[in-house]
This record gives structure tokens, C-alpha cells and sequence, in this order.
């Protein structure tokens, strides 16, 4: 009888041993697709049930100018799962390991620097069956070609590290950084965004440029993306700026306002 009981004590004291409770605040490391991914904790291999990708963008390249600060979204989407996690990183290859410009976590992301890289700071709650990371990137200032590089890992919370969670390498993201081809360096404002001072008006206005889409990002002293805005629809020459603008606190900002044709960068004060 006691050698019975012996043996079923060390049976669930074998079976609890390998039970690893799941490390809620990321890691780092993760992004290379020839690498292990999440597969030593979650599983062997991605899956294609967990959906990554970087919104706003078509294809898998963009452009940026040497030392441009740019906000992006990157998604985690799971028709199941309850939260995700994400790694992000830019490199200079596609597989190797050196660190290309600077990425910058936003208070409120949900996100946190880890070994020069992004991860998250806890799982974040799916929302539709999808999480939403938002970041910042300050490009080289050297010229060439870096890759933007993200693993996101769909999680059903039971707080352990095994194969019922799901993760994906996200396709990786060219960024030729370049100088732009045509820029305008608008000095101060008063006949290109109005009204200025912008005061409490609800609705700014920016004149002067070619009709079509655009991306704008209005940046602080410090270099911090507040405000980016894509696929913003300019007509006879006028676009009308994100509303969020009318609630930065008073100050004085920078703003770029870019498309395929031309990129322009202006102050105005708020």
C-alpha cells in the first residue's frame, strides 16, 4: 500500500514539473522567420490561424527620409483566441541580428523596449478577435534598405506556456530609407494650414497641395508622433486635418504631410 501511494505521489509531482507558467512580458529575439519564433514556448511551428500584418500599407515596402520619426499599427488577429503578444524589431538583413534606426514605444501602447526591440508589456485583450500594437520608428539617417520584422502570438490566457496558443512570423516590411525626390520646406504657416493660430477651431485646413491621398503625422519637439492619419483625400487643393489636431495642447508642431507625388513639412502653432 505505501509503495502504491509512493508511486502515485511521484507520478503527479512528475506531471506538475512540467507545467511552466507563460511569461507574460514578452520577449525579445523572436522575429527572425529563420529562427525559432515562439516555438519553444508555444508550439513547434507558426501557424496560419494567427494573422500579423503592419496596417496602412500596400505591398511589403515603403519609404521613409533619413532620420524621419513615422507611427505605424501592427495587428495580432485570432477568430478564438482571448489576447496577444507581439515581438518587433528592424534589422539590417532579413535574418541577422544588428539593430537598424530607433524604435519607440508610446505611453498607453501596451508596449515596451526589450534588447533594442519591441515587445509587449502584457497580453492584450482581443477586441474582435484582433490586437492592435501602435509604434513609432525613427529611420536611420544613413541611406538603404531595412527590414521591419514582427512575430505576434495569439494566447487563450491559461497563464501556461504550451502548444494551445497560436503564433506567425508577419511578412517582412521593406524600408528604403532615401531621400525624398521632391520636398518643400514650407516656412511659417500662415497661408498653408488656417486657421493660425489654430485657437479652438474644431476643423484646419491645409492648402496648397496636389489633390489625391495622403499620409500627415504632426510631431512634437521631442520627435514623438502625436498625430498620424493615412489615406487622407485632398480636392482642389485643400485637405481638411485629422480632428485630433484641434485638441493638442497649445504649442508648436511640425507636421509632414506626404504622398507619391511630394512631401511637405511645415510648422504651426496651436
Amino acid at each position: 500500500m505505501m509503495t502504491k501511494l509512493l508511486l502515485m505521489f511521484l507520478a503527479v509531482g512528475l506531471t506538475s514539473a512540467t507545467i511552466v507558467k507563460a511569461d507574460k512580458s514578452g520577449k525579445s529575439g523572436r522575429t527572425a522567420v529563420a529562427g525559432e519564433g515562439c516555438g519553444d514556448c508555444h508550439g513547434l511551428n507558426p501557424s496560419t490561424a494567427t494573422a500579423i500584418q503592419l496596417i496602412g500599407i500596400s505591398g511589403n515596402s515603403m519609404t521613409m527620409a533619413p532620420g524621419e520619426t513615422r507611427a505605424f499599427t501592427i495587428e495580432v488577429a485570432h477568430t478564438s483566441m482571448l489576447a496577444a503578444g507581439v515581438n518587433i524589431a528592424v534589422k539590417t538583413t532579413t535574418t541577422g541580428n544588428a539593430d537598424a534606426g530607433t524604435l519607440i514605444a508610446p505611453a498607453g501602447s501596451g508596449l515596451k523596449m526589450k534588447v533594442n526591440e519591441l515587445v509587449h508589456s502584457a497580453p492584450k485583450t482581443m477586441q474582435g478577435g484582433k490586437a492592435q500594437f501602435i509604434f513609432s520608428f525613427k529611420a536611420p539617417a544613413t541611406p538603404g534598405t531595412y527590414y521591419l520584422r514582427a512575430t505576434g502570438n495569439a494566447v487563450n490566457l491559461d497563464d501556461i506556456e504550451s502548444a494551445d496558443d497560436s503564433w506567425n512570423f508577419m511578412p517582412i516590411v521593406s524600408i528604403v530609407v532615401e531621400d525624398p525626390t521632391s520636398v518643400m520646406d514650407v516656412p511659417p504657416v500662415s497661408n498653408a494650414i488656417h486657421p493660425q493660430p489654430m485657437g479652438d477651431a474644431s476643423v484646419v485646413m491645409l492648402s496648397g497641395i496636389n489633390d489625391g491621398e495622403h499620409d500627415v503625422d504632426v510631431i512634437d519637439a521631442t520627435g514623438a508622433v502625436l498625430v498620424h492619419a493615412s489615406n487622407i483625400i485632398a480636392t482642389n487643393g485643400q485637405l481638411t486635418l485629422p480632428s485630433t489636431v484641434a485638441t493638442l495642447p497649445r504649442g508648436i508642431y511640425a507636421i509632414t504631410v506626404r504622398s507619391s507625388q511630394e512631401v511637405r513639412r511645415m510648422m504651426f502653432v496651436r
